[in-house]
């Protein structure tokens, strides 16, 4: 009778009699009258080297087999061989005694899969790091031209903000994804904010006529609420992202988190350090600014039913749209499917004839067998040939896209091809011996054999092992069990070119007979043009499941933000009219960014437009969902500035007038624009510069973050006005009296 977890008390870590790491287990009464009959029954004979072995099994699969040293009763221990178990070892093995069997196997079909070749995942890595690093390097420039010494002390706490929160990453094992390195240069741009916050009230108090070190503690002292407030908004909705995501969007939301956090620290508390330190040391006499603009007078408030007017036109264009894109609006993470990278054939007659305008097309046409097609052109590094298309279906079934992608195509598709030489005897490797007359030692793996340098079109595979590696697997399983009927002992290696060779080059050592070697290399040839996986560089697969699941979190990810942020400020205002304006200003900017993600679909068949706008048929997905969050926590920064403001100028009065609200924002409207102006930069150098895998997260933001600005001034505000109420106006008896006195 088997011997099953549910007879275990308890698991543990503990050490086997020579001090090496082992695991201890505890049996109940029960497990331990079962486990001892069976191990008793299996005890090595007396003189006899060879021992029983007892099986641990997780779901019908071997995961650990000790040996059976002597007969245990109600406890014992798992040793590790001669070396111990390691730490990890230890760690496993205790969670699979403690979790036990799954109520059902598991189908061995993933619900989600995802391959990447290797030179298209550099590609999107370098220009993504290419376009982080600009963006890092632009928000700093901008703070020191425009602020001068106060700019150098933003840049020096931002500096430390960054160190802080790549320590804190490397501490906790943390790695950068693309999207969180892209975090990490939104970081940047957002926490900037908190200095221009400080920075323009240090200006106001200048204007007043303050003294140099009232204008420094004012400004930090007066500008800390809103500092607080938006970087808890910020944080709030980052958390629900990290709640949300999928490990890559985790890591755009985890450095957001950890950066906000540290920002606090640096922006308020290190900047006003050095400040006061300068100020105490006699370095700093005054401070120098430049200014957007002079004081202002606008009536923001006035025009603001027709700018409602013309949200809602936008907003309603925009849904509409959606609704005609229908499920073409959505990538395959919200609907399931599957996404192939192809190659064209340069060399087919039929791709020949083409212009590089016309091959989307081409495309396009030999994939519509497939329901639901989209196709995206794509450029890799220097290559600016557009021979690279990815092709989207809302088909699930891997296998059927791949083989009917490859009847439609058929030599159109560009295939791995193979040419080589006729190889050369391999040279014994004599490494002289250390010491004075040692004699010198000769290796040689493949005694008699040869090498032959292996040309190819490309290398670029859709998998995650190096090329070598996988040319190396299909030489072996589709190769050499053929050739070993000739050679049994017949051995090989495929390794990289020394430095210098031509690229998509690899080398081929092996001890088979030249003839041999010349059909084996042609079989593998033939291997390589008809392997399917090869075929594609990159292959996403989203089942329906997932895709479900997908929309659902997106949709409760969203609502639970919209609530949160209510609350926030329904607290800290104390007036649930704040939180409501608030949220119904960040409603109307996601909505105009989604309806701009819907336009993009006719947009970008206009070449014109697409090509000056850099427009592709963007679609909904994670990383665009991870926009519309941090779109939310944006925008309701800008807007807090104005409330706290207007907060600031109404006190206690009970009613709110127009020229309240318009003098908060005159008042704010230069720090409005320059906490906007420098979080747009990253993400415009973002969508310019960070290639495809950034392509639709930057383009949600640029438009998301010109949409929030407008929105804090033009619908927010308004709101207030239109609830909190304006000035009663009096009655007919006090007129009366008024005219009598």
């Amino acid at each position: 009778e088997d011997v099953t977890g549910k007879y275990l008390q308890r698991v543990y870590a503990t050490q086997d009699e020579r001090l090496q790491p082992a695991v201890g287990f505890v049996f109940n009464r029960q497990g331990a009258r079962k486990f001892g009959k069976l191990t008793r029954e299996h005890l090595p004979e007396e003189g006899d080297a060879f021992k029983f072995q007892l099986a641990i099994l997780l779901d019908n699969l071997v995961m650990s087999a000790p040996s059976i040293n002597s007969e245990i009763r109600d406890q014992g221990i798992i040793e590790g061989g001669g070396q111990g178990f390691k730490a990890k070892e230890v760690d496993y093995l205790i969670k699979i005694l403690q979790e036990g069997s799954l109520p059902a196997s598991l189908n061995p079909n993933p619900l989600q899969e995802e391959r990447v070749g290797p030179t298209l995942g550099e590609d999107t890595i370098a220009k993504g790091v290419r376009a982080i690093w600009v963006s890092m390097l632009v928000v700093p420039i901008f703070m020191v031209i425009y602020y001068r010494f106060a700019g150098v002390v933003a840049v020096v706490a931002l500096l430390l903000n960054m160190i802080l929160l790549i320590g804190t990453m490397a501490f906790m094992q943390s790695t950068f994804s693309l999207p969180g390195l892209a975090g990490l240069a939104l970081t940047i741009g957002m926490a900037v904010d908190a200095n221009v916050l400080v920075f323009e009230r240090m200006r106001e108090e200048k204007e007043r006529g303050a003294s140099l070190v009232h204008q420094i503690r004012n400004g930090f002292n007066r500008a800390w609420v809103t500092i607080f407030d938006s970087h808890v908004t910020q944080l709030l909705s980052s958390i629900v992202l990290w709640w949300v995501g999928t490990e890559e969007v985790k890591g755009f939301a985890l450095t957001m988190i950890i950066g906000m956090l540290w920002n606090l620290f640096t922006a308020v508390f290190v900047s006003r350090v050095i400040f006061e330190l300068f100020y105490v040391k006699g370095w700093l006499k005054k401070l120098t600014m430049m200014k957007l603009m002079s004081k202002t007078n606008i009536d923001f408030i006035g025009p603001r039913y027709y700018c409602i007017a013309g949200s809602l036109i936008v907003i309603a264009l925009g849904l509409g749209a959606t609704l005609l894109r229908g499920r073409t609006m959505y990538n395959i993470d919200f609907t399931g499917g599957t996404l192939v990278t192809i190659r064209l054939n340069e060399r087919d007659p039929a791709v020949k004839a083409l212009n590089e305008s016309q091959r989307a097309s081409f495309v396009r046409q030999k994939a519509g067998v497939l329901p639901d097609v989209t196709v995206e052109s794509l450029m890799v590094g220097q290559d600016r040939r557009r021979n690279r298309f990815n092709i989207r279906t809302t088909d699930q079934d891997l296998e059927h896209v791949k083989a009917t992608i490859l009847k439609a195509f058929g030599p159109s598709l560009e295939r791995v091809t193979l040419t080589h030489g006729e190889g050369k005897p391999i040279a014994t490797v004599w490494t002289p011996a250390s010491g004075g007359s040692a004699p010198a030692s000769a290796e040689n793996r493949f005694p008699g054999g040869r090498q032959y340098e292996l040309k190819f079109n490309t290398l670029t595979f859709n998998s995650t092992q190096p090329p070598a590696q996988v040319v190396a697997g299909i030489f072996a399983n589709d190769v050499l069990a053929k050739a070993k009927i000739a050679n049994p002992t017949a051995r090989f290696e495929i390794v990289n070119p020394p430095p210098g060779s031509p690229p998509n080059t690899l080398i081929l050592r092996t001890d088979l007979e030249p003839d041999v070697a010349q059909l084996s290399l042609k079989t593998l040839g033939v291997s390589l043009a008809n392997n399917r996986d090869l075929l594609f560089e990159r292959i996403t697969n989203f089942g329906g499941t997932v895709a479900a699941e997908t929309r659902t979190l997106a949709l409760i990810a969203t609502v639970a933000s919209w609530l949160i942020i209510i609350a926030y400020l329904w607290f800290r205002f104390r007036s649930l009219t704040y939180g409501l304006a608030a949220v119904i200003a960040v409603v109307h900017d996601v909505l105009v960014t989604l309806g701009a993600v819907a336009v993009s679909y006719w947009l970008a068949n206009v070449p014109i437009i697409s090509n000056a706008l850099m427009l592709e048929p963007f679609k909904i997905d994670l990383p665009m969902i991870a926009a519309f969050l941090t779109l939310i926590g944006f925008s309701v920064n800008d807007t807090i500035v104005i409330f706290d403001r207007i907060r600031e100028i109404k006190g206690k009065t009970p009613y709110l007038t127009s020229t309240m609200v318009n003098d908060a924002i005159n008042q704010t409207l230069s720090r409005t624009i320059l906490t906007s102006l420098t979080a747009w930069l990253v993400v415009v150098i973002l969508y310019i510069m960070g290639g495809e895998g950034l392509h639709g997260f930057a383009f949600a933001l640029v438009v998301g973050f010109l949409s929030g600005t407008y929105s804090t001034v033009y619908i927010a505000t308004p709101i207030l006005i239109d609830w909190i109420g304006t000035k009663p106006k009096p009655s007919k008896v006090d007129q009366e009296f008024a005219a009598t006195r």
